[in-house]
């Protein structure tokens, strides 16, 4: 079998689709969790409509309290609200889709949806994704039909 990215059980969605997700990762090896500055670029993405917002297990607990705070329009649930096939089933039905760039596995989901959306940028500990793509290993961070990068 030959693929690009990670194998994953998303399947890409027909047109017209009125989801809006936002899928937030956490804490890593490779990335630090500014969750101020993970709120405002959220707060940028989504300045247009109803979001919902998904976490993993390694997002830290006081981001979401914080992100229900500061986000109008935003409706966050946690992961230990969920079942396990959420992510995929609200990935099916999304229009777009944001996602932060600390989950490769996060990222590739998004990517498969074939949803619009771009990722959010999270402080970084070792060089890694971005560090790749500025030596010529990847495209920017951003998916078909993008509006806009953050920075």
């Amino acid at each position: 079998m030959l693929t690009r990215g990670t194998i994953n059980q998303v399947v890409a969605g027909s047109g017209g689709k009125p989801g809006k997700l936002i899928l937030i990762g956490g804490l890593s090896a490779h990335h630090a969790w500014g969750g101020d500055t993970v709120i405002e670029r959220i707060a940028q993405a989504t300045d247009r409509g109803r979001w919902l917002l998904g976490d993993l297990w390694r997002t830290p607990e006081q981001f979401l309290d914080k992100t229900c705070r500061h986000l109008q329009g935003v409706t966050v649930l946690s992961h230990l609200e969920t079942l396990p096939d959420w992510v995929p089933e609200q990935l099916h039905q999304a229009k777009d889709v944001w996602a932060t760039e600390d989950r490769v596995p996060m990222i590739y989901e998004a990517l498969t949806s074939g949803a619009r959306g771009g990722l959010l940028p999270v402080p970084q500990i070792k060089a890694g994704f971005r560090a790749g793509r500025r030596a010529g290993g990847g495209r920017p961070l951003t998916y078909p039909q993008h509006r806009r990068e953050l920075k």
